[in-house]
């Protein structure tokens, strides 16, 4: 996928000489599924490349020790490429800098959340109604915007019933 978006032969097989190209590869991928414009993709492979060289150069080995050099690689990014920026515009690089890098870790390792905000379950009532979005697709058959939407609804009445202070139990059958 690399060749679509590099001309040069030896871009394409310096990025492949990275020992985290499968995952730098995957990522383009992911882009290019997700219809990324060409310009987004070149300007985020350099700043991957550079972030496995550095991960590797201060001790990383696999792809499950990547996420403990993210915060200490964007310091570096912003210190090196951020002269002269303010406060905002550093802070707006930090994010242009750590968000591929934190898509691509997304793709590459099972499990990996990264630094953002905490994800919301997918059914706030897990306790009270178990397997309830389960149910609605398998046995209402139910299609995946439906789904979302009974998601994004339910998550509202969640909140509403949290800042109303009502609690629900979850109701046993007999």
């Amino acid at each position: 996928m690399l060749e679509n978006y590099y001309f040069r032969p030896a871009t394409v097989d310096r990025i492949r000489t990275s020992w985290i190209a499968p995952a730098i590869e995957q990522y383009v991928n992911w882009l290019t599924e997700h219809r990324y414009t060409a310009r987004s993709v070149l300007h985020r492979v350099p700043v991957l490349f550079s972030f496995g060289e550095y991960a590797k150069a201060h001790g990383a080995n696999e792809l499950m020790q990547l996420s403990d050099h993210v915060e200490p690689f964007v310091q570096d990014w912003i210190r090196r490429h951020g002269r002269g920026r303010s406060a905002s515009r550093r802070s707006r690089f930090a994010h242009e800098v750590r968000n591929p890098i934190c898509q691509m870790l997304r793709l590459a390792i099972d499990g990996y959340d990264g630094p953002g905000r905490p994800r919301k379950p997918d059914n706030p009532f897990e306790r009270q109604a178990p397997q309830f979005l389960t149910y609605l697709v398998e046995e209402k058959g139910l299609r995946p915007r439906t789904i979302l939407q009974y998601r994004f609804h339910l998550h509202q009445f969640a909140a509403y019933l949290e800042r109303t202070g009502i609690g629900l139990r979850a109701h046993r059958r007999p």
